[in-house]
């Protein structure tokens, strides 16, 4: 009776280790394609692919961050298009930034400005 006891204490904490890990996680991971500095360094954007699992596509997405921030494992905070267009990115100025995009985009979003500096796009 005491070693089926003692499994089962085993297989409980396995089992919600593994959970709170999943939970923690996720299911989604981002690969950087580049960073832009902007003119001054303080920021960056940061040009992404997200992928989050075999149900769902992957994207293409913009965020824009402090210079010395890393890249969370979130989605963008500027643009976010479907697949893997060519994504361009351009500070115009320590406060604005362009982003071009092709034609024919799937675009999800598109914010005009983000943590003080304004967004312009061209597709």
């Amino acid at each position: 009776m005491r070693i089926k006891t003692q499994f089962s204490w085993r297989f409980f904490f396995l089992t919600i280790t593994c959970l709170l890990w999943a939970a923690g996680c996720g299911f989604c991971g981002n690969e950087i394609g580049y960073e832009e500095y902007s003119p001054d360094r303080k920021l960056k954007a940061v040009v992404f692919e997200r992928d989050c699992g075999a149900t769902t596509g992957f994207s293409t997405q913009v965020s824009l961050l402090g210079g010395a921030e890393k890249l969370p494992n979130e989605a963008g905070n500027v643009f976010i298009a479907d697949g893997d267009p060519k994504i361009r990115v351009q500070w115009q100025s320590n406060n604005e930034v362009l982003v071009k995009f092709p034609p024919g985009t799937k675009v999800h979003l598109k914010q005009n400005q983000v943590a003080g500096v304004s967004v312009r796009y061209e597709d």
